[in-house]
C-alpha cells in the first residue's frame, strides 16, 4: 500500500474515531442531562432564517415559563427547509431547573440530532478505510487458498489500465489485464489484477501473467502479481 493511501486512511480513521467518541460523548450528555431535567409547555413565537447548504433554512425560536414565572427563550439546533415547525405551535421543552437557559426543545432532532449526526458521519469515516482493509485481506486470503487449492495457468498480457471508479489523493491505481483461451472450451476469459499505485508496465515486457483459477471455475481468479516486487527490487 503507497503511503499517500495509508496516510488517507490513517487521515479518515482517525477523523471517524474522534467524531465517534464526540457522538458518544454527546449522547451520553444528553441522557444525564435528561434524568434530571424538568418539563415545560413551550410555544415556538418565530422562526429564523440561517444559511443552509441549499439555501434558507428555519430554526425555531420557542418560549416557555418556569414555576417561578421566568420567561426563557431558546433557540432550536437544527434548521430545515421547509421549516419543521410553524409559529404558535405548542412544543414541550426540557430544560435544567438550576439553569433554565440551559434548555432543548424535546423532538427527537432537537435533542438527539446532534449526537446521532456525529456517531453517523464517524462510522462513515470509519467505514472507508475499513472497507479498504477488508477489501485487501479479502483477496489476500482468496489468492492465498487458490495458490494452495487452484489451478495456475499462463495468460497473455493485455494491457494496463487505469481503475477510473476509484480516486486516492488525485490519483487513480493501475490494473493489469490478461487474457486466456480455455483449450477445454475454446471460452476466451479477461483477467483483471488487484488495484496498483505504480505503473507495472515497464515490468512487464512480453512475459506471460501467471493466474491461479479456482478448478472448472475459472471467473474465481487471483492474478498474480508476485513478480512485481522481486523485479522492482
Amino acid at each position: 500500500m503507497p503511503f499517500r493511501l495509508k496516510l488517507f486512511n490513517a487521515v479518515f480513521l482517525s477523523v471517524g474515531i474522534l467524531l465517534l467518541c464526540f457522538g458518544i460523548s454527546t449522547a451520553a450528555s444528553r441522557l444525564s442531562f435528561q434524568r434530571t431535567a424538568a418539563t415545560a409547555n413551550g410555544r415556538v413565537i418565530r422562526l429564523q432564517p440561517g444559511s443552509g447548504r441549499h439555501g434558507t433554512v428555519y430554526y425555531p425560536v420557542v418560549q416557555f415559563v418556569t414555576p417561578d414565572q421566568q420567561e426563557i427563550t431558546v433557540k432550536g439546533s437544527n434548521g430545515s427547509r421547509p421549516a419543521a415547525f410553524h409559529v404558535d405551535e405548542p412544543v414541550e421543552v426540557l430544560y435544567d431547573p438550576d439553569d433554565p437557559h440551559h434548555a432543548y426543545i424535546h423532538t427527537f432532532m432537537e435533542f438527539w440530532g446532534s449526537p446521532v449526526i456525529l456517531f453517523g458521519l464517524g462510522c462513515v469515516f470509519v467505514a472507508i478505510p475499513a472497507g479498504t482493509f477488508i477489501s485487501q485481506a479479502r483477496a489476500r486470503s482468496c489468492g492465498q487458498w487458490l495458490k494452495q487449492n487452484g489451478l495456475r495457468i499462463a495468460t497473455q498480457f493485455q494491457s494496463v489500465e487505469r481503475v477510473k471508479n476509484i480516486r486516492v489523493g488525485g490519483v487513480n491505481p493501475y490494473r493489469i489485464v490478461s487474457r486466456w483461451q480455455d483449450p477445454a472450451t475454446n471460452r476466451h476469459y479477461v483477467f483483471y489484477s488487484c488495484n496498483l499505485w505504480q505503473d507495472p508496465t515497464p515490468f512487464i515486457g512480453n512475459r506471460s501473467i501467471d493466474v491461479w483459477i479456482e478448478p472448472n471455475n475459472p471467473d474465481r481468479y487471483w492474478l498474480d502479481t508476485d513478480f512485481l516486487s522481486s523485479l522492482a527490487n
